[in-house]
């Protein structure tokens, strides 16, 4: 998931050079991430705060590391969820889409346009979640295309 990680980051080099205290020497980052079971490029990647993992990757850090780390990750989350774009019925370039984050669109066979794609749900006042809502179900209302 690519992000702007604040806390994450830190919370990670934290229990790295903590991890070389407890084991009384020190180590590489990719004798760190072999310890995790992870890549040293996805560290790497995560210390840079340039991503931030996946459920399966925090379910591997939680192991060794403990279950905090799914507050650190969802606080970082909550950094993100502030940046709100919404685009509903509208978008038809096809290079629009093809650029638009696959878990954060719907696209339908045959359709040309992505109808809704929600960022930071949790900051949509009422009236703008029910217009998101009404119109997401108006879409599972339409018959398929029988092209």
């Amino acid at each position: 998931m690519e992000t702007d990680s604040k806390f994450f980051p830190k919370w990670l080099f934290t229990k790295y050079v903590t991890w070389q205290q407890e084991i009384g020497s020190k180590k590489t980052i990719r004798e760190f991430a072999n310890w995790l079971d992870l890549s040293p490029s996805i560290i790497s990647l995560w210390l840079k705060g340039k991503r931030t993992p996946s459920i399966s990757s925090a379910s591997r850090i939680a192991k060794r590391l403990g279950s905090e780390v799914f507050d650190i990750i969802k606080a970082d989350e909550e950094i993100n969820s502030s940046k709100i774009i919404i685009k509903v019925k509208g978008v038809s370039s096809k290079n629009e889409q093809e650029n638009t984050p696959f878990s954060y669109s719907g696209q339908f066979p045959g359709s040309s346009l992505v109808k809704a794609i929600i960022f930071g749900w949790n900051n949509l006042t009422n009236e703008e979640r029910e217009y998101v809502q009404k119109t997401i179900s108006e879409e599972d209302n339409e018959p398929p295309n029988q092209d």
